[in-house]
């Protein structure tokens, strides 16, 4: 029978061969762009076939590492590495604390999610110190849920926030069990659509289409499916949930939401 190595060797060695890769790419990018006047930054990267923003989060990743050496040998996942550049950027205050939170799921083993996770979180752990990430994941999902300006909704996004941060969840099932109890309503129009059995798979795909596109972080990882053609392609297919929620343009939404993100 012929021996395997452990897949756990090899996901370490494919993590290497990316990191490697984004630290060398974004040092080239960047002495690139040096010998580049004004207007030709753009051209040249679509002759190389690369796209803008990712162009970007690499040299932010490398110009990231020449400041702070200790990101070249932390064995991180790209994506939390791209993660750490915006947390520099965005949340300079928080920096330290990332790339400590981020040493720590490297040593723990952590998936490249559950990395980048960690460092997405580092603004809310400093918040909020003592408070495991899923308590810190839940509570910023459920205040980040669109309100739709109902106010009930809008209250019932605050409790359920609250009550997960109060009782600090350590496993996922003590996550979903908070979630269960204290319960996000549809708006009242959506609640209307949900009444006709037709329609709840709209709905469903509706909700967690804004919910993509409300935590769609550009400038976390590269856009390789979700940009706003794709969005607005996909808001499309729920011409049905329009007519039900009474000439809500939500295409014409999703499509600007996304958009608008697209440009930051």
């Amino acid at each position: 029978m012929r021996n395997h190595r452990p897949l756990e060797r090899i996901t370490v060695e494919i993590h290497r061969a990316e990191r490697s890769a984004v630290f060398a790419c974004g040092k080239l990018l960047l002495e690139a762009q040096r010998q580049l006047h004004h207007g030709e930054w753009t051209k040249y990267l679509t002759e190389i076939d690369w796209h803008p923003r990712t162009a970007q989060l690499y040299m932010k990743v490398a110009r990231l590492a020449a400041k702070t050496k200790s990101i070249s040998h932390l064995n991180a996942a790209p994506t939390a590495l791209f993660q750490l550049a915006w947390i520099a950027d965005n949340h300079p205050n928080c920096l330290a604390l990332a790339i400590k939170r981020l040493k720590a799921s490297v040593a723990r083993k952590d998936s490249a999610l559950k990395q980048r996770e960690s460092v997405f979180l580092t603004p809310e752990a400093k918040a909020a110190p003592g408070h495991t990430d899923i308590a810190l994941r839940g509570s910023l999902d459920a205040i980040n849920s669109n309100c739709f300006g109902d106010e009930k909704r809008s209250a019932a996004m605050g409790a359920q926030a609250s009550a997960i941060l109060q009782a600090n969840p350590k496993t996922e099932e003590e996550l979903a069990a908070l979630v269960k109890k204290y319960p996000i309503p549809l708006p009242a129009r959506m609640s209307e659509a949900a009444n006709d059995e037709d329609h709840d798979g709209a709905i469903t795909s509706y909700a967690l289409l804004i919910r993509k596109v409300e935590h769609l972080d550009p400038n976390a990882i590269p856009l390789t499916g979700l940009d706003a053609n794709a969005v607005a392609k996909a808001a499309a297919n729920l011409e049905i949930l329009l007519k039900r929620l009474r000439g809500n343009n939500v295409v014409k939404l999703v499509a600007d939401r996304a958009q608008a993100r697209s440009r930051k």
